[in-house]
């Protein structure tokens, strides 16, 4: 999609966890595979956050998470998932969007292993400093927006937005400047093909 369609499914998909974090539910595995785009009955594509099944109830008997024994995707996981702490909160799903966004943006996901190794992801997740979101070709965004990937990517949880509510927030906010970004380049490269004929 382009860049404003891509930020209103990610606007829809932080709404969907602002909700569930307002009930104290954390979905601790979001990742691309367990987001669905379907179209309303006027064919407009929205998104679904779907399998809840690492979802965890705040406050729930700490006795279900065993400490020391990690949840999630790694290339997803915060770090405090990926070191298996127990205390969990809205920030692990804060993470886990800021690198979704990250890779909608830019097109690779921060961390990766050239041996397919989770642990050596994990590793990264928790050690490596947050890489450069450069964007791809086709995109053109605000430095609010990659300010916002950062801020949800902080190591520390406290670092972070404290929910996915002030994610949409400053979001929604983001999405409009970026419109204007997008609508600036269109006009640059208007004129630009102009002058070349």
């Amino acid at each position: 999609p382009d860049v404003n369609t891509m930020l209103r499914f990610f606007l829809e998909i932080a709404d969907a966890l602002s909700e569930a974090h307002k009930k104290g539910v954390f979905h601790r595995d979001l990742k691309p595979e367990n987001v669905f785009i379907v179209k309303d009955d006027n064919d407009v594509e929205h998104v679904k956050v779907l399998d809840f099944g690492f979802a965890r109830l705040q406050g729930a008997a700490k006795k279900l998470t065993m400490a020391g024994v990690a949840f999630g995707t790694p290339h997803y996981m915060s770090p405090e998932q990926c070191m298996g702490m127990i205390d969990i909160t809205a920030a692990v799903d804060v993470y886990a969007f800021g690198v979704m966004l990250f890779q909608a943006v830019s097109g690779a996901v921060p961390y990766d292993s050239p041996t397919n190794s989770p642990m050596e992801v994990m590793h990264a997740q928790v050690y490596d400093p947050i890489p450069p979101c450069k964007p791809r070709p086709e995109y053109h965004v605000s430095k609010r927006l990659i300010e916002c990937i950062y801020k949800c990517m902080s190591k520390e949880p406290k670092d972070r937005y404290p929910d996915c509510s002030a994610v949409y927030a400053d979001l929604k906010e983001i999405a409009k400047d970026n419109e204007t970004v997008s609508a600036e380049y269109e006009r640059k490269t208007m004129v630009s093909s102009e002058v070349i004929e």
